[in-house]
């Protein structure tokens, strides 16, 4: 019996499937393995697309993406950790060559690329030239201009994150930027504001302020100083305060990172090309920094721009810190439980980030394509 099913699985013509149910299949399908589909015949070459191919398609709800700018094309491209092939998206506000639509001030910038600041809910916050700053959507091309930064001299937004989606009522965008180790300067505007709001603190400790995003935990803004310390601001009373637990537990990192797991702080220090990657967790009840060697089923992005974590989507996926770097396409992790770094698609194996390039126009982001947004709604 077995060897006439065996037959009969050799003589079947695979180009009389149905097209429906080859329609059915290509639906759950991207990239590399959509490719794959199509190369079987001619037949199933020429199944049309169900749907259209995008982050936002994909199969794998919240679903992570790494978005990096290709100067060369004027194109963005989205890499996924279990795919090796990047989907390209055109955009000129992404590329560098559009401009907001309310005109430059006098003696500002003109014809300059934007800057990815910050990425949460699909959403990019976007910062053009000296003065503006904006929210965009990439998938469905919505925009939103915050009022211009009046002085940008005065108003430095080294690091900068937001609260919630733009259209939400308590949306709240929060920059900050060290003046030396004595002083802090901190920026914000809420919904609906006109204006910025600028504030200036000296530092009751030392601290410096890391590059990585500020953190909105518990009603407060922490910020990560390079050796480990934080910095807290509050928006409800606007107060800044430079705690003296935790103390500094680390000297000479290349790269940190703050984020929160399971309504904990967790700090991530990255040497110089991953020689050594340290992991902690915040005891708030010693307030100390606690070494983390397991993140469970968790999954770990960092960028320059934002760090974030969650829960797996596919099995094989936890426990990894993911980085804005490829090899040979595919993205770059580092695993708990080897201690080294690797890619799901590739037999890369290696104890450093030698020879992944880190994409520096970058975030990781999780497409939404939220079409319920009035335009009185973008309308900060």
């Amino acid at each position: 019996m077995d060897v006439v099913e065996g037959m009969n699985m050799e003589q079947r013509d695979w180009t009389n499937v149905p097209e429906e149910l080859l329609t059915l299949i290509l639906s759950h399908l991207f990239l590399d393995d959509a490719r794959r589909f199509r190369n079987v015949c001619r037949t199933w070459k020429s199944v049309p697309d169900p749907i259209e191919q995008s982050p936002i398609r994909f199969p794998v709800p919240q679903s992570q993406w790494l978005m990096h700018k290709d100067l060369s094309r004027g194109t963005c491209k989205f890499s996924h950790p279990v795919y090796r092939d990047a989907y390209c998206l055109g955009s000129p506000e992404l590329s560098g060559h559009s401009q907001p639509s309310h005109q430059p001030p006098p003696g500002g910038d003109t014809v300059i690329s934007s800057v990815l600041r910050f990425s949460k809910g699909g959403w990019l916050l976007m910062s053009k030239g000296r003065f503006s700053v904006f929210f965009y959507n990439p998938f469905t091309k919505a925009k939103m201009y915050l009022p211009l930064v009046p002085d940008p001299e005065r108003y430095v937004l080294r690091v900068i994150t937001f609260l919630s989606t733009p259209a939400s009522p308590d949306c709240l965008v929060f920059g900050l930027s060290a003046l030396f180790y004595r002083h802090v300067a901190i920026s914000i505007i809420r919904r609906g504001e006109k204006h910025w709001n600028f504030y200036r603190f000296e530092n009751n400790l030392p601290i410096i302020p890391s590059y990585c995003n500020p953190v909105f935990h518990k009603g407060m803004f922490y910020c990560l100083g390079e050796g480990g310390n934080l910095g807290v601001f509050s928006p409800e009373d606007n107060q800044w305060t430079v705690l003296v637990k935790p103390q500094k537990i680390y000297k000479g990192g290349h790269e940190r990172y703050l984020l929160e797991i399971d309504g904990e702080l967790i700090s991530v220090f990255v040497r110089r090309l991953g020689s050594q990657i340290s992991v902690f967790r915040l005891d708030e009840t010693k307030m100390a920094w606690e070494e983390v060697s397991d993140l469970g089923d968790n999954m770990v992005f960092i960028s320059p721009t934002n760090s974030f974590s969650r829960k797996k989507v596919i099995e094989g996926m936890q426990n990894k810190i993911y980085f804005s770097r490829l090899h040979k396409g595919c993205c770059v992790f580092y695993s708990l439980d080897t201690k080294k770094f690797h890619t799901l698609l590739t037999d890369f194996s290696s104890a450093s980030l030698y020879n992944t390039p880190e994409q520096l126009r970058s975030c990781w982001i999780e497409p939404s394509a939220d079409h319920h947004i009035t335009e009185e709604q973008l309308n900060w």
